[in-house]
């Protein structure tokens, strides 16, 4: 699943957008806060390399609960194993060492869980240990931010802030069109990406007309009817 880096970091921006949900108003087709996701591409080399994504959704509740559960056979119908938290907050691992993911909700302080792609060198993984601990430091009122650190030099060389703002776009384009959102990835340099969705209005297609003169009803073939249309 993960040959294209792009997909490790869209796991954690589809994470993101489905903690996004409960402020969308389906009425309005908008959201009821100012919904930003941040992408940030830090260094130019590999051992110093790290990305962000950030977010001011609604925060993970109970993070380390779900981290723990993940992947334990006698946990794995807990309900938050499906969607939202499944097996690809551990997507990191197939490019980088190291993600630490700091939350908060609303009603709880910020916390910070950091995962090491090491711990998991274990016969069991009910041997897995996890620190999480409180954090003073977070930008929103809630929301969640993660940080990939350690990444292999291969993966490093794969990431392209183009590539991964058309693959953002092409994904998430039926999110993106709704109001009061924004998604934007910025490099090294300092650029800035700003996700869109496809813009249909930028392309005239060919007017299509034809008259309907009859309409058969498929079936087997005593069950069949043709109709003639006024």
């Amino acid at each position: 699943l993960y040959d294209d880096i792009n997909r490790i970091f869209m796991e954690y921006i589809d994470n993101a957008l489905d903690s996004a949900e409960q402020y969308f108003d389906r009425e309005t087709e908008s959201y009821s806060k100012a919904i930003r996701i941040q992408v940030v591409i830090h260094g130019t080399t590999h051992k110093y390399s790290k990305v962000t994504i950030q977010d001011n959704c609604a925060g993970i509740p109970d993070i380390a609960d779900i981290v723990e559960s993940i992947g334990n056979s006698r946990k794995k119908a807990q309900p938050w194993t499906n969607g939202q938290f499944g097996y690809g907050i551990y997507a990191f691992m197939e490019a980088c060492s190291r993600i630490d993911i700091s939350t908060k909700t609303v009603d709880s302080k910020a916390v910070k869980l950091p995962i090491r792609r090491s711990q998991f060198d274990t016969d069991h993984v009910d041997e897995v240990e996890f620190n999480c601990t409180k954090t003073r430091k977070f930008p929103y009122q809630s929301g969640t931010l993660i940080v990939m650190s350690g990444f292999d030099r291969t993966r490093w060389k794969q990431i392209n802030p183009d590539n991964l703002k058309v693959n953002v776009e092409k994904h998430f384009e039926l999110l993106l069109r709704r109001k009061n959102i924004s998604i934007e990835i910025s490099d090294p340099e300092r650029r800035i990406f700003r996700c869109l969705p496809f813009d249909y209005d930028k392309y005239r297609g060919e007017e299509y007309d034809d008259e309907i003169r009859s309409l058969k009803v498929p079936g087997r073939s005593k069950f069949s009817k043709e109709y003639t249309l006024k």
